[in-house]
């Protein structure tokens, strides 16, 4: 809806580093190509991708500054003259001002990706997509599957969330985003139990809507108020 692609749109403009979860054709990367196109078009865009997903050549005709990276996948045993995610990550780091969008974290690349949230790929956007059906399961997948450190998953501000749901008649799989959540930085241990992440839009499946939570209404984002802050 209006307010969820609003809210995404200015949290992008704000320079945020943002992992879209989901399961099985969720509809991650076709998000995280929308995403792509609220970047204005002067700064430089570097997909990393080990299976070609992400709009590239599309944005690239409407004068996006795109560079696509293609790297080996973790599954391949040859990956030939292709270089890992890992050091793919890496290496747009040292190519300086740049979005980095990430297309699938399955492995050992997370770590390296959470090195460039941290950094903040000099104050850019810094996006993923991730196998996993809610804000805890992207925790559990890096932190606990993966070995992200606990304060590098913190450097994650916003997680979207989309899977799959059915129709009304039962006939259909229709892909929705289910919310939208941030992620608190006080935290030391477990980010559910310590209040960690805080939705800021959830699904209703009676009106078929993302809709607002209290937190959102009443201000209560660290993330937004860190944004505003930058404003003039």
């Amino acid at each position: 809806n209006k307010m969820a692609a609003g809210l995404l749109s200015f949290l992008i403009d704000g320079n945020v580093t943002i992992l879209v979860a989901g399961t099985r054709s969720s509809g991650k990367s076709s998000l995280l190509g929308a995403i792509l196109v609220e970047i204005m078009r002067r700064y430089r865009i570097i997909t990393i991708e080990d299976t070609l997903e992400l709009p590239n050549h599309s944005l690239r005709d409407l004068g996006y500054n795109l560079e696509c990276l293609k790297v080996g996948s973790a599954l391949s045993i040859n990956k030939g003259s292709e270089v890992d995610a890992s050091t793919g990550i890496r290496s747009t780091l040292r190519l300086g001002d740049s979005a980095i969008f990430v297309g699938e974290v399955r492995s050992k690349e997370a770590i390296a990706l959470y090195e460039a949230m941290r950094v903040g790929a000099a104050a850019n956007v810094v996006a993923g997509t991730i196998h996993a059906a809610s804000p805890y399961g992207v925790y559990d997948r890096d932190v606990n599957d993966i070995g992200v450190p606990k304060t590098s998953f913190k450097a994650t501000d916003i997680i979207v969330v989309a899977n799959p749901i059915r129709s009304a008649d039962g006939k259909h799989r229709l892909k929705r985003v289910l919310r939208i959540s941030e992620i608190r930085k006080m935290w030391e241990e477990d980010p559910m139990r310590e209040g960690g992440f805080v939705d800021l839009m959830v699904y209703n499946p009676k009106t078929d809507q993302l809709e607002p939570t209290k937190d959102l209404m009443n201000g209560n984002s660290d993330i937004l108020k860190r944004i505003a802050g930058n404003i003039r």
